[in-house]
């Protein structure tokens, strides 16, 4: 695909979800040269322990290999979005603290993080053979959902509460970058912002600079003379992103920002 892209010479840019296993440099050059500007990797967890049980051959990279290329993606100037699952079958503090020692590590490339607590789903492996994960499927009649035992280990009421814990835990490492809450990563991983940015500024050491200099951690729009919200929306100025639901800059207003810069 990028070999035709870069055949038929289109100036386009587009993201993807990639895994690390086959990423090597001169695929992530050639993506870059084809106009891709956002990889979301799912790491999971960085715990081999974890990737292992759950049959993830990403473990057989190690940590080190992990944050390589990484960071690999990251200097060849494509924006970095990283998955990770908390709540794994028999996952320990030790776990925990493999993943939020793998955060601090890889904060200085990695742009934007997503961070979810497990979940069973219908067609899941861990649903299709439980017994493969020593787990034992439930019903969560409070949830309305999926929920496990540990045979060998926690009692599904407990699991939530660790899940919970860990979640919170992972939170306030990762701080402004987390996808999911209202902080500086609703920018940073804003695809139209992000794709608007790469357009009229090139290159990502741009873009981050650009981001870093005109938002507060708390996502915020750094103007001289704030307008309100109401002010906001009666201009319409900015409007609601129909995928997060978040207050975002219409191209009338990211117009007038990069005039700015």
């Amino acid at each position: 695909l990028c070999d035709e892209i870069l055949t038929r010479k289109l100036r386009i840019l587009w993201s993807d979800s990639a895994g690390l296993y086959n990423m090597n440099s001169n695929l992530v050059s050639k993506l870059r040269d084809a106009g891709c500007i956002k990889l979301w990797v799912g790491v999971e967890s960085p715990s081999g322990k974890i990737m292992k049980f759950v049959g993830k051959n990403i473990h057989k990279l190690g940590i080190a290999e992990i944050r390589n290329r990484l960071r690999m993606i990251h200097k060849v100037g494509i924006w970095v979005g990283v998955s990770l699952i908390v709540g794994m079958p028999y996952e320990t503090e030790s776990d925990l603290r493999t993943m939020c020692n793998f955060i601090q590590d890889c904060n200085e490339f990695v742009d934007v993080w997503q961070i979810n607590k497990l979940q069973i789903k219908a067609n899941s492996l861990f649903m299709q053979k439980p017994s493969d994960y020593r787990i034992e499927i439930i019903y969560d009649s409070q949830k309305n959902g999926l929920g496990f035992n540990e045979i060998q280990g926690l009692k599904w009421e407990d699991k939530q509460k660790q899940q919970n814990d860990f979640f919170q835990r992972v939170v306030s490492i990762i701080g402004g970058n987390l996808y999911s809450l209202g902080t500086l990563n609703n920018v940073m991983g804003n695809d139209h912002l992000v794709f608007f940015l790469y357009r009229q500024l090139h290159s990502k050491i741009n873009v981050r600079k650009w981001i870093n200099s005109h938002f507060s951690a708390g996502g915020e729009y750094n103007f001289k003379r704030a307008p309100t919200r109401k002010v906001f929306v009666e201009e319409k100025s900015f409007v609601e992103d129909i995928n997060t639901g978040f207050l975002v800059p219409s191209d009338t207003m990211l117009e007038k920002i990069i005039s700015l810069c």
